[in-house]
Protein backbone atom coordinates (compact mmCIF):
# COMPACT_ATOMS: atom_id res chain seq x y z
CA UNK A 1 0.00 0.00 0.00
CA UNK A 2 2.95 2.48 0.96
CA UNK A 3 4.67 2.06 -2.25
CA UNK A 4 1.40 2.35 -4.39
CA UNK A 5 1.03 5.87 -2.67
CA UNK A 6 4.10 6.74 -2.81
CA UNK A 7 4.32 5.88 -7.04
CA UNK A 8 1.43 8.20 -7.07
CA UNK A 9 2.92 10.98 -5.18
CA UNK A 10 6.15 10.75 -7.90
CA UNK A 11 3.70 10.58 -10.76
CA UNK A 12 1.61 13.74 -9.71
CA UNK A 13 4.38 15.45 -9.40
CA UNK A 14 6.01 14.50 -12.64
CA UNK A 15 3.00 15.31 -14.17
CA UNK A 16 1.92 19.02 -12.26
CA UNK A 17 4.75 20.74 -14.04
CA UNK A 18 3.50 19.70 -17.53
CA UNK A 19 -0.07 20.91 -16.71
CA UNK A 20 1.07 24.45 -15.38
CA UNK A 21 3.81 24.62 -18.17
CA UNK A 22 2.39 27.65 -20.66
CA UNK A 23 1.95 25.33 -23.59
CA UNK A 24 3.43 28.27 -26.07
CA UNK A 25 6.93 27.86 -24.61
CA UNK A 26 7.02 23.72 -26.25
CA UNK A 27 5.53 24.90 -29.19
CA UNK A 28 8.25 27.68 -30.12
CA UNK A 29 9.95 27.25 -33.82
CA UNK A 30 12.84 26.03 -34.23
CA UNK A 31 15.12 29.42 -34.36
CA UNK A 32 13.28 30.93 -31.91
CA UNK A 33 11.07 33.55 -33.80
CA UNK A 34 7.52 33.58 -34.15
CA UNK A 35 5.08 36.20 -35.19
CA UNK A 36 2.42 36.14 -33.03
CA UNK A 37 -0.99 38.46 -33.20
CA UNK A 38 0.46 40.04 -30.55
CA UNK A 39 3.75 40.75 -31.50
CA UNK A 40 2.43 42.20 -35.02
CA UNK A 41 -0.46 44.43 -32.77
CA UNK A 42 2.71 45.95 -30.68
CA UNK A 43 5.17 46.28 -33.37
CA UNK A 44 2.40 48.02 -35.39
CA UNK A 45 1.85 50.37 -32.14
CA UNK A 46 5.21 51.41 -31.39
CA UNK A 47 5.80 52.23 -36.09
CA UNK A 48 2.36 54.52 -35.48
CA UNK A 49 4.03 56.07 -32.45
CA UNK A 50 7.44 56.34 -34.46
CA UNK A 51 5.77 57.76 -37.02
CA UNK A 52 6.70 55.28 -39.75
CA UNK A 53 2.92 54.05 -40.43
CA UNK A 54 1.30 57.59 -40.89
CA UNK A 55 -1.13 56.78 -43.14
CA UNK A 56 -3.74 54.71 -41.31
CA UNK A 57 -7.55 55.37 -40.97
CA UNK A 58 -8.56 52.64 -38.42
CA UNK A 59 -6.99 49.94 -36.07
CA UNK A 60 -5.90 46.76 -37.76
CA UNK A 61 -9.45 44.76 -36.66
CA UNK A 62 -7.23 41.83 -35.40
CA UNK A 63 -5.59 44.73 -33.30
CA UNK A 64 -8.76 46.53 -31.65
CA UNK A 65 -8.61 44.26 -28.47
CA UNK A 66 -4.77 45.00 -27.86
CA UNK A 67 -5.05 48.65 -28.39
CA UNK A 68 -8.06 49.08 -26.33
CA UNK A 69 -6.05 47.59 -23.46
CA UNK A 70 -3.14 49.57 -23.95
CA UNK A 71 -4.99 52.44 -23.89
CA UNK A 72 -6.60 51.83 -20.73
CA UNK A 73 -3.44 50.47 -18.87
CA UNK A 74 -1.15 52.10 -16.84
CA UNK A 75 1.35 51.75 -19.25
CA UNK A 76 -0.66 54.35 -21.82
CA UNK A 77 -0.35 56.99 -18.89
CA UNK A 78 3.24 56.46 -18.12
CA UNK A 79 4.05 56.65 -22.07
CA UNK A 80 1.91 59.91 -22.13
CA UNK A 81 3.30 61.26 -19.59
CA UNK A 82 7.25 60.87 -21.08
CA UNK A 83 6.24 62.56 -23.97
CA UNK A 84 4.63 65.52 -22.23
CA UNK A 85 8.06 66.07 -20.54
CA UNK A 86 9.52 65.55 -23.58
CA UNK A 87 7.62 67.85 -25.28
CA UNK A 88 8.43 70.33 -22.51
CA UNK A 89 12.12 70.13 -22.50
CA UNK A 90 12.27 70.43 -26.06
CA UNK A 91 10.55 73.46 -25.95
CA UNK A 92 12.76 74.78 -23.20
CA UNK A 93 15.87 74.25 -26.07
CA UNK A 94 16.91 71.32 -25.14
CA UNK A 95 17.66 68.92 -27.97
CA UNK A 96 19.70 65.30 -27.04
CA UNK A 97 22.84 64.76 -29.55
CA UNK A 98 24.20 61.57 -29.68
CA UNK A 99 27.92 61.95 -30.43
CA UNK A 100 30.68 59.67 -31.02
CA UNK A 101 34.21 60.13 -30.11
CA UNK A 102 35.96 60.69 -27.15
CA UNK A 103 35.16 64.00 -24.23
CA UNK A 104 37.33 66.30 -25.45
CA UNK A 105 35.77 65.81 -29.15
CA UNK A 106 32.16 65.72 -27.33
CA UNK A 107 32.58 68.99 -25.43
CA UNK A 108 34.79 71.02 -28.36
CA UNK A 109 34.00 69.64 -31.31
CA UNK A 110 31.35 69.98 -34.38
CA UNK A 111 28.17 70.11 -33.72
CA UNK A 112 27.38 73.10 -31.11
CA UNK A 113 24.18 73.17 -29.71
CA UNK A 114 22.60 76.51 -28.59
CA UNK A 115 21.68 74.88 -25.04
CA UNK A 116 23.77 71.94 -24.18
CA UNK A 117 25.24 69.65 -21.32
CA UNK A 118 27.09 66.88 -20.93
CA UNK A 119 25.72 63.78 -19.69
CA UNK A 120 28.39 61.61 -17.20
CA UNK A 121 30.44 58.76 -19.23
CA UNK A 122 28.94 55.32 -17.91
CA UNK A 123 32.62 53.96 -18.88
CA UNK A 124 34.10 55.63 -15.56
CA UNK A 125 32.56 55.02 -12.22
CA UNK A 126 33.51 55.55 -8.54
CA UNK A 127 34.13 53.16 -6.45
Amino acid sequence: MRKSIGWCLVFICLLIPIVIADWNILKLSRNGLEISLKNYCESWRMNVELHNISDFEVVPGECIEYIGKYMKSTQYKVDSERATQECLVHNDGYHIWGILGDQYNSIEGIPSPIRAFKLPNPMYYVS
